[in-house]
């Protein structure tokens, strides 16, 4: 409840400041929150997930069936309106596929783009325009 309260605010300053400073990416933390729809090994702890990100009419999440993917969502008609792809993994074959999977931790919306904020502490931002992932 804290972090979501501490990025309410940081969002509304930085949208209130937008014109006087270019949009800084922002510093992320782990939300705890575990991610019951995927099965994990043993070998591994479950993973923390994002909280879904809301921008007007539309919810971001982070899917369940596509490891390092997002899913975007009307919240009007509840349709699915795109998925991405944020980043892939490359598997090594001699270990046991579940215990390499690398999820999302958390995601902020500021200024047009999205950042997305990763296990292994990778930072990719997602232009909301053009669905053009770079890493910032």
């Amino acid at each position: 409840m804290r972090l979501i309260l501490i990025l309410i605010i940081f969002i509304l300053i930085a949208c209130n400041n937008q014109s006087k400073n270019p949009c800084i990416p922002p510093t992320f933390s782990t939300v705890d929150q575990t991610n019951n729809n995927m099965r994990i090994s043993e070998k591994r702890a479950p993973p923390k997930i994002a909280s879904p990100v809301s921008i007007d009419s539309i919810i971001i999440y982070v899917s369940d069936s596509m490891v390092g993917g997002i899913v975007a969502k009307s919240i009007k008609t509840d349709s699915t309106l795109w998925t991405k792809q944020i980043y892939e993994i490359k598997y090594d074959k001699d270990m046991e596929e579940d215990v390499q999977w690398v999820f999302i931790d958390s995601m902020v919306y500021d200024c047009k783009y999205l950042y997305i904020h990763n296990e292994k502490n990778a930072v990719y931002r997602l232009d909301l325009t053009n669905l053009h992932v770079t890493k910032p």
